[in-house]
């Protein structure tokens, strides 16, 4: 039977619940975030999670990267942030 070389636990695995700091650069240091239209968008997404029950978010915006405080319940911010 084949057995997955993946299916243990990584070692950025979390449990739901845990509270974890994630940290994200923008690509070449851009100021990307500079501008409030783009904040928006990054703020309007956290606080969607928060507001649906989803994590506890804490997040500092750099011009060129941001700094999270999560304590995540349900397993969903690798999509959005993929996605972002």
């Amino acid at each position: 039977m084949y057995k997955n070389p993946h299916a243990g636990k990584r070692n950025s695995y979390r449990e739901i619940g845990e509270v974890f700091f994630w940290k994200a650069g923008i690509n070449n240091r851009q100021y990307l975030l500079k501008e409030d239209r783009f904040k928006k968008v990054m703020v309007q997404s956290l606080h969607t999670l928060s507001k649906k029950g989803l994590a506890d978010i804490f997040a500092f915006m750099m011009p060129n990267h941001i700094r999270t405080i999560i304590t995540e319940y349900i397993i969903i911010l690798r999509q959005l942030f993929v996605a972002i």
